[in-house]
């Protein structure tokens, strides 16, 4: 089956070709993983200033369709960088 790895943070980063994987377990792994990496890559910019991101994997190339199987959530927090005027939602570091 071909499963798609879309990247949600202050863009969307679509994965058009996707990737052939026998079963949804070795798709979890290659999720994990694959989030590693950009974990690694991003070491500051967005995620480390509240922005999280998400990897959605589904069964479309087009994110936002078709079925999705599951979804990577990721916020980093330091700190002093929440604001605590903003709601939970809006900040989900809180007040550290």
């Amino acid at each position: 089956m071909r499963y798609f790895f879309h990247i949600f943070s202050e863009t969307v980063l679509a994965d058009d070709t996707g990737t052939e994987l026998p079963d949804l377990q070795i798709a979890e792994d290659e999720a994990v993983m694959m989030a590693g990496q950009i974990l690694r890559d991003r070491r500051s910019g967005a995620l480390w200033k509240g922005t999280p991101f998400r990897m959605q994997i589904t069964d479309s190339p087009t994110p936002g369709h078709g079925q999705t199987f599951f979804t990577l959530h990721f916020t980093a927090c330091e700190p002093g960088a929440s604001d605590a005027r903003k709601s939970q939602a809006d900040n989900p570091c809180g007040n550290i």
